[in-house]
């Protein structure tokens, strides 16, 4: 299965930061995921990330499986706590889906449990509409970013977007809830996949 796709993984220093290009899909992502060894740097003690994963129709349910197996060797490693990142997971098609805050799980087995459980579900029960990725931005600053749902002052704010590519509902909103969201101070990375991927 070969898919296009821009990834920002490298933890340089505390700061994600990079890219690679087109690849085949199959395993790469998992091979990404690990190759926080080779860098001298290792990820920040305290910083908070949310995913938002395309779970929408022009994604195949093969790709969408792969992109949580990615999450979950990201997650892997990370330390997560309270006192060290803390992890939040959204899915978004039309409309957007919050699977957990930034203060649901304490630990890496919580996470990877309720990432399995979303692999264990058929297609039709977590994919299908059209691609509104400025509803995801919106929840990301609206709820998930909140003290309320576990975000902590002070602390550094990371988006990873994860996406098939130009959004189809709602896309006049995506540049100024993108802009909104970065006004705030939270760093935005992209993931584009899929045989479909527009840049």
């Amino acid at each position: 299965m070969k898919i296009h796709y821009l990834v920002s993984y490298a933890l340089v220093c505390g700061v994600i930061s990079v890219a690679l290009g087109a690849s085949s899909f199959a395993g790469e992502l998992r091979h990404l995921a690990r190759r926080q060894e080779s860098f001298e740097c290792i990820p920040p003690p305290r910083v908070e990330i949310a995913f938002c994963l395309d779970a929408s129709k022009s994604i195949n349910f093969g790709e969408f499986k792969a992109i949580l197996g990615f999450l979950k060797e990201f997650i892997r490693a990370y330390n997560i706590g309270p006192d060290a990142t803390q992890v939040a997971l959204a899915t978004f098609s039309v409309k957007t889906r919050i699977i957990f805050d930034l203060n649901d799980h304490s630990d890496v087995d919580g996470i990877i449990g309720d990432i399995d459980e979303l692999a264990s579900k058929k297609a039709k029960e977590v994919q299908g509409g059209r691609t509104n990725t400025s509803g995801c931005l919106y929840k990301l600053k609206d709820e998930v970013f909140k003290e309320e749902n576990g975000m902590r002052a002070g602390v550094e704010k990371i988006a990873i977007v994860v996406t098939d590519g130009r959004p189809n509902e709602d896309k006049e909103l995506t540049v100024p809830y993108a802009n909104d969201i970065k006004n705030d101070g939270t760093i935005i990375f992209a993931i584009g996949v899929g045989k479909r991927l527009k840049p």
